[in-house]
């Protein structure tokens, strides 16, 4: 996923008032096209992880839904994890997030860790979603998915997306990032040239939201 690109909702919560980085977005709910078959060359990896054993990351999903209230709309919490400033394509995220009927908390840009599991505490989160463009996602994002369980989040879940790691340029390159990422904890790993439409539409099936 384009991980410049994560914004803030037009709803308000008490994390707002306390966050400088808030810059909210208002937008109407419409629908996002499905993907086409063709823009899936990068899913291999997390399509394989998925259906994978009962620790795989289609199971952890299973189990998420399984425990979660049906609600319309969905919460969200998005921003730019760790000591990264890129937000313009932060903020196209969100809105086209917005667009598709989800309610979007975005913390926006040099966002540590514990500040999005806290969100997703407070606003009773059905997913995060981190952005990383300037390499460092390893770092910032290690221990992210034992965070959550220790806050009580369990198998919330967790996207993430963007220029992860430098010298992803090529598919073996990236293939080993997403693997990376997959044993991390996260539910799927995005590289930054993602098309929003097919990382909407995955969403929307990782929760429920595409029958």
């Amino acid at each position: 996923m384009p991980t410049d690109a994560l914004g803030q909702d037009g709803a308000t919560s008490a994390l707002d008032a306390r966050s400088p980085r808030a810059d909210p977005l208002v937008a109407s709910a419409d629908g996002a096209s499905a993907p086409a078959a063709g823009q899936r060359r990068w899913s291999a990896g997390a399509a394989g992880a998925a259906g994978g054993g009962a620790g795989g990351a289609a199971a952890r999903r299973e189990r998420w839904l399984a425990g979660r209230v049906r609600k319309h709309p969905k919460t969200l919490i998005t921003g730019v994890i760790g000591a990264d400033c890129h937000i313009v394509g932060n903020r196209i995220l969100s809105f086209a997030l917005q667009q598709a009927g989800f309610r979007v908390v975005a913390l926006g840009a040099l966002t540590p860790a514990d500040d999005f599991i806290k969100a997703a505490v407070e606003t009773d989160a059905d997913a995060i979603l981190v952005s990383s463009l300037y390499g460092h996602g390893p770092l910032d994002c290690q221990g992210f998915r034992d965070e959550c369980r220790e806050a009580g989040l369990g198998d919330i879940l967790l996207y993430v997306g963007g220029n992860l790691t430098v010298g992803q340029k090529d598919a073996a390159a990236w293939a080993e990032v997403e693997r990376t990422f997959l044993a991390m904890g996260f539910d799927r790993v995005f590289p930054p040239d993602v098309a929003l439409s097919e990382a909407i539409a995955l969403l929307k099936h990782d929760l429920g939201e595409d029958s």
